[in-house]
């Protein structure tokens, strides 16, 4: 994987989040977080992949974290980013935030589709 980082592919956004899927299952938070961070054309699947990888190795804050990153930078949320979400905002016992991810979901009509 090493190499990978280093070569053409490690520019493919598709080898990229295969790699954070890798990380994140194996529990390599760091290295999945450093292939995010040198990601220049991060999409929804990069975003959701990281928010439950740090929610299934026990990150819930930092899920938290990224989820929020990915609404500032106005990514556009899919069905999978709700999925990913709820839970984390349930583990928190944080009802104001889960009232906000729903609210996204009616503005985005998520619900719709």
């Amino acid at each position: 994987h090493g190499r990978v980082l280093r070569s053409l592919f490690g520019t493919d956004k598709y080898v990229q989040n295969a790699l954070l899927a890798m990380y994140m299952s194996f529990g390599r938070i760091e290295m999945a977080r450093k292939v995010f961070d040198v990601m220049k054309n991060r999409d929804v699947i990069s975003w959701n992949t990281m928010i439950s990888g740090y929610y299934r190795n026990g990150y819930v804050s930092d899920a938290l974290m990224i989820f929020d990153l990915m609404v500032d930078e106005s990514v556009d949320l899919d069905h999978a980013t709700i999925v990913s979400v709820l839970p984390v905002c349930g583990h928190l016992k944080d009802l104001e935030m889960g009232r906000n991810v729903h609210k996204l979901l009616e503005e985005k009509r998520l619900g719709d589709r």
